[in-house]
C-alpha cells in the first residue's frame, strides 16, 4: 500500500483530478464523497500543496471574485488569466511577448482588492505599467521609484534622471495616468514599481511598506540561489502573495528556475538540493562541486508547471489577436531625397 498524504478531492474538480492522474506516483480513485488520493512519500508533500494550499488552493471554499469589474477591452486568454490570478489557482503568467501580461496582472490585482502592491521589473519597462494602468486599472495612482541615494539624498545624476523622467511621463499624464516620481516608496500609492537593479537599495523601505501584493515582471532575473538580487526577492516576497511574470522562465539552464519559484511561497518544490538532483540530474562535478547542467524527469516538471502557472505562446492565440494595422505614408520625392 503507499505511504504518505491521503485526501478526499471533492467531485466538480475534475481538471484537477486529471493533473493528479498524470504525477507518476499518485493514484486516485473513486469514492462516494468524492475522489480518493494517494501519494507517495517523495511527493507528499507536493501533492498536498495542489491538493489543498492554505489561502491559495483551498477547494472546498474557493475565493470568489466579481468578474464584471474586469475592463471590456481584456481578450479572452486574459480575462481568463485574470480569474486564475485572483482567484489563485494560478501563481504567474509565463506568457509570450506582447499578448498581455502587465494590463492581465493589474486586472487580477483590482478583483484581488489589493491595498499596496509592488511591481519589480527592469528599469526599461517601468512606464508600461502606469500606461496600461490608464484603463486597467482606473483611479489607481503609481509611483515609479528612481534608483540609489546617499544618505537618502540624491546625487546629480539621480536629479537629473528625475528631470528627464517626469519629461517622459508627462505624455502619460495628458492621456489620464496617475502616475509620479520619487527616490523611495510611497505609502500613499496604489502600486510602487522599483527596478530589479535598485531592489537591494530600497529593501528596507519596501519591508516596512509591508505590501498585500508583489508582482515580480521579468521573474527570470531572480535566477541562481545565492545571487544578491535573488535573496533580497526572496526576503521581500517571503509570507506574502506573490506572482510571477516572464516570457522566458528558463534563458540558460533548467536549474535557474528554482530561484522564481521560490519566490511563490510554495514549499513544494522544496530546496535548490532537491529541486536540481530531481529535474537537472545532478551529479557530482569532474573536478569537484555539482554538476546541475542536466535535465531529468521533464514531463513531471511540465505537469508541476502547468498546474501553477498559466502558459500562452503566440502561435496559440495568434488567431485570436486583433488584425495588425498597416499604414502607408506617401513621401514626395524632394523629402526622400533629403534623407
Amino acid at each position: 500500500m503507499l505511504q504518505g498524504v491521503r485526501w478526499t478531492v471533492p467531485y466538480g474538480h475534475e481538471q484537477l483530478i486529471e493533473e493528479l492522474k498524470q504525477i507518476p506516483g499518485v493514484i486516485c480513485r473513486r469514492k462516494g464523497t468524492g475522489c480518493s488520493v494517494r501519494a507517495s512519500v517523495d511527493i507528499a508533500d507536493t501533492v498536498e500543496q495542489m491538493v489543498a494550499r492554505p489561502g491559495l488552493r483551498d477547494y472546498s471554499n474557493p475565493l470568489t471574485v466579481d468578474l464584471t469589474r474586469l475592463p471590456l477591452k481584456l481578450h479572452p486568454w486574459q480575462r481568463q488569466g485574470a480569474e486564475e490570478l485572483a482567484r489563485g489557482e494560478k501563481l504567474g503568467l509565463f506568457w509570450a511577448c506582447g499578448i498581455g501580461k502587465t494590463s492581465t496582472a493589474l486586472s487580477a490585482a483590482i478583483l484581488r482588492d489589493a491595498r499596496r502592491v509592488l511591481i519589480v521589473t527592469r528599469a526599461i519597462g517601468r512606464d508600461v505599467w502606469p500606461r496600461d494602468g490608464i484603463w486597467a486599472a482606473e483611479e489607481k495612482n503609481f509611483n515609479i521609484v528612481l534608483g540609489r541615494t546617499v544618505n537618502g539624498l540624491p546625487s546629480a545624476s539621480q536629479i537629473g534622471a528625475m528631470r528627464r523622467a517626469t519629461k517622459r511621463l508627462s505624455d502619460l499624464r495628458a492621456k489620464g495616468a496617475d502616475v509620479g516620481v520619487d527616490f523611495t516608496v510611497s505609502g500613499s500609492a496604489w502600486a510602487n514599481i522599483v527596478s530589479w537593479e535598485t531592489l537591494e537599495h530600497h529593501k528596507q523601505a519596501i519591508l516596512a511598506l509591508d505590501p498585500d501584493l508583489v508582482i515580480f515582471d521579468e521573474s527570470h532575473y531572480a535566477k541562481g540561489r545565492l545571487a544578491t538580487r535573488a535573496e533580497t526577492a526572496r526576503e521581500i516576497a517571503k509570507s506574502r502573495l506573490c506572482w510571477l511574470l516572464t516570457a522566458t522562465p528558463v534563458r540558460d539552464r533548467l536549474r535557474d528556475l528554482w530561484g522564481q519559484l521560490s519566490l511563490s511561497n510554495s514549499s513544494a518544490w522544496g530546496s535548490s538540493w532537491i529541486f536540481v538532483h530531481r529535474y537537472c540530474a545532478a551529479k557530482p562535478g569532474r573536478y569537484g562541486g555539482l554538476d546541475s547542467t542536466g535535465v531529468s524527469n521533464v514531463d513531471e516538471l511540465k505537469a508541476r508547471l502547468a498546474f501553477s502557472f498559466s502558459f500562452h505562446t503566440r502561435r496559440e492565440i495568434q488567431h485570436l489577436l486583433p488584425p495588425k494595422p498597416i499604414d502607408i505614408i506617401r513621401l514626395p520625392s524632394k523629402e526622400i531625397d533629403k534623407t
